[in-house]
């Protein structure tokens, strides 16, 4: 039996508009039916269906949403219908759905304030539920970011395991739908409605930052993570052998750090993706296969994704900030003792595209400067950025047929790896990825 999922969506995209105080949507571009594009973002869409568009400039244009794209049309009515309804949170906190009571039936546990615990599964709707981590440090005086992930076989307890280090380090709330999961051609629509049902709730029980929510998930649910990332307009992914669908063309707003194993199958679907995101983007290989990589780089990763977000929107996340290089800095100390290629990896990224200040700054600075004067330290920095031009040059070249390919190599790689395993010998770190770029892809 087909069931009609567009009013499930629409409730969930109002409802959760609704308590995030949507207003306009950020600058991105917009397709006539035409064809013609004009950069801008929306203000208003009106009960007649007519969108006020913006531009940098201060020009204002007033169209008929049928003149857009299906594609924009869908965003619009998605991200503006919370504004015609008038629903606050007093009225979702009297929600008979979000009554404490529900929490404790049929084997599903009550949310509440609960720094450093696992709790899950929590009931969000009759239809959703999810698993919810909340880090060590959590303060109620500080609203929380979040990251929502979609894993592609569904939300399990253990899948958020391997993100506890990340989220205790960034103060960061994660949370994994259950339901969410690949769902042949309804994968994308179930996810976002599953993944704003578990936010709605949370947010409601818990001090969460609405401005600051990242999407993150593996394999389909990197595709899924994508498509919520866009259409929420969230700050950044973090996600593991990730892929577009054909209709995504990187337009999502924030940074996008997509791990992907040197011969995972997935490889160039990876590749092609961060590439689309241009400097916001990267493909951070790691040894193995189609494989979940080690928690050292999913920490590596969720840093990068998070610390740009973070400080990009300093001005309003202060406390947050203040708080968060508190933990960081012993954190990166120590990192630099035992992995001084990872340590380097963040330090370049925190001073050439962060706007820090203060003590921090000077002393992000100063361990940046110290590790460049290290050999292997500074090699692996060069070897990062060979990798990412390989990436770049070789495997997206494969990439935008949107499926895996199994089994796959080109000979001449296997010299090209050999002569970037020669060249940055020092990056102990890195001489099993340059060995394995160059193998078959494996799933």
């Amino acid at each position: 039996m087909k069931v009609n999922l567009l009013p499930r969506l629409l409730a969930a995209i109002l409802l959760f508009n609704s308590a995030l105080a949507i207003e306009e949507t950020v600058e991105r571009e917009w397709t006539s039916v035409k064809g013609t594009k004009i950069t801008a973002k929306a203000t208003d869409l009106t009960d007649r269906d007519m969108v006020t568009l913006e531009t940098d400039e201060g020009k204002t244009i007033n169209i008929h949403l049928r003149k857009l794209s299906k594609d924009d049309q869908e965003f619009l009515r998605l991200f503006f219908r919370a504004e015609r309804d008038e629903i606050d949170e007093e009225e979702i906190e009297d929600d008979e759905d979000l009554d404490d009571d529900d929490d404790r039936d049929d084997g599903f546990e009550k949310l509440t304030f609960s720094p450093g615990e696992l709790t899950g599964p929590v009931k969000a709707t009759p239809s959703t539920s999810y698993y919810i981590y909340q880090p060590e440090e959590f303060q109620k005086d500080i609203k929380a970011s979040v990251m929502i992930w979609t894993q592609n076989n569904g939300g399990k307890a253990d899948t958020l395991r391997h993100l506890v280090e990340a989220a205790d380090l960034a103060g960061m709330v994660l949370i994994v739908p259950v339901e969410a999961k690949k769902e042949k051609e309804v994968t994308l629509i179930n996810n976002l409605a599953h993944a704003n049902d578990a936010l709605r709730h949370a947010k409601v029980k818990l001090p969460l930052n609405g401005d600051a929510v990242h999407y993150g998930g593996n394999d389909s649910g990197a595709a899924a993570a994508f498509w919520n990332s866009l259409k929420m307009n969230s700050v950044g992914t973090f996600t593991i052998s990730g892929f577009f669908t054909p209709d995504m063309t990187g337009n999502n707003p924030g940074h996008h750090f997509m791990a992907g194993g040197a011969m995972d199958y997935n490889r160039y679907l990876t590749a092609w993706a961060a590439a689309k995101f241009g400097d916001r983007g990267v493909h951070y290989i790691h040894p193995g296969g189609h494989v979940f990589p080690n928690r050292d780089t999913v920490t590596l990763g969720m840093m990068w994704m998070y610390t740009q977000g973070l400080y990009g929107g300093k001005a309003s996340r202060s406390k947050e900030a203040e708080e968060f290089e508190k933990r960081f800095l012993p954190w990166i100390t120590d990192l630099a003792d035992t992995s001084e290629g990872e340590a380097i990896f963040l330090t370049e990224m925190l001073v050439k595209r962060c706007s820090l200040s203060g003590e921090f700054k000077t002393e992000i600075e100063k361990l940046h400067n110290a590790l460049l004067e290290k050999e292997g330290a500074k090699a692996h920095l060069e070897g990062l950025e060979a990798l990412a031009n390989f990436s770049r040059r070789q495997y997206t070249k494969h990439g935008n047929l949107y499926h895996p390919k199994r089994n796959h190599t080109m000979k001449k790689w296997e010299r090209m790896a050999e002569r970037m395993e020669k060249k940055y010998e020092k990056a102990e770190e890195l001489q099993k990825i340059f060995r394995e770029i160059s193998h078959p892809t494996v799933p």
